[in-house]
């Protein structure tokens, strides 16, 4: 068994991301790299990365599987999930924050749902990124089967 490695910019995430030139697969290898050197401390501290949330919404990371012509990079379900995978080599828990929002953006461009959601997309393409929830929108209610209905009164004077 080799060695372990201490990650540097050099060692990690190789070989090269595949995607579009329009994706800058260069910039967000290093992203992806400063991602893995500070993984280990921000999940010692608990810290939660939303400074490098904020470099991947700039890179537009989130709009990779939009059209060109959307204000995306044009990638391939295949290149986003390569992607995926290699920011998830570089720390989990921030891949894990781009499961819905991917989920949710395929239906932008697969034509199963045209025109879905102008707003959306056009957030997307400028580096929102969509949260959990989302998917759940269409329907009354998840959880099985039931007619489980929630009703919120006020009990007392409200300061408890």
């Amino acid at each position: 068994m080799g060695a372990f490695q201490t990650p540097t910019a050099a060692n990690l995430l190789s070989p090269a991301l595949t995607l579009p030139a329009a994706a800058r697969p260069d910039e967000l290898a290093a992203v992806f790299a400063e991602i893995a050197l500070t993984s280990s401390e921000r999940d010692a501290r608990r810290e939660h990365p939303f400074d490098l949330l904020a470099k991947l919404r700039a890179l537009r990371f989130g709009a990779l599987r939009l059209p060109e012509n959307e204000g995306g990079a044009g990638a391939s379900w295949r290149e986003v999930l390569g992607a995926l995978v290699r920011l998830g080599e570089a720390d989990s828990s921030v891949a894990h924050i781009f499961r819905n929002h991917f989920f949710v953006t395929e239906r932008f461009v697969t034509g199963r749902e045209p025109g879905y959601n102008p707003a959306w997309r056009k957030a997307v393409a400028a580096g929102a990124l969509i949260g959990l929830a989302t998917t759940e929108l269409d329907r009354k209610q998840t959880g099985g089967r039931g007619d489980l209905k929630t009703r919120l009164t006020r009990d007392g004077d409200g300061d408890g």
